[in-house]
């Protein structure tokens, strides 16, 4: 996805898992992982573990069977990450 694609769709997910984490605790059920709103890690940090560890291994297996999807959804993804992990290095210096 393009960026602005990718930073939209972060968002959204972001808000249904935090609304996931409400129902729960209201539930006086345990939080899932990244839906806890005051405990979750800010979601470019979360969106660079996410790429690094499902999306690229999964696209790169992918690109070894159909190589053209590979060659034209491989080098977004690597530029989507690196915009990630500008804006969590921006959230890590900033003052809490």
């Amino acid at each position: 996805r393009s960026w602005d694609v990718a930073l939209a769709w972060a968002d959204r997910v972001t808000l249904e898992f935090h609304a996931q984490g409400d129902r729960e605790a209201a539930a006086g059920l345990p939080i899932s992982p990244l839906c806890d709103r005051k405990n979750s890690p800010p979601v470019p940090t979360s969106q660079v573990g996410f790429i690094n560890f499902v999306l690229l291994p999964y696209f790169k297996a992918l690109g070894e069977i159909m190589p053209s999807l590979h060659v034209r959804l491989l080098p977004q993804l690597e530029e989507n990450l690196q915009h990630w992990k500008a804006l969590a290095a921006e959230a890590a210096a900033a003052p809490p």
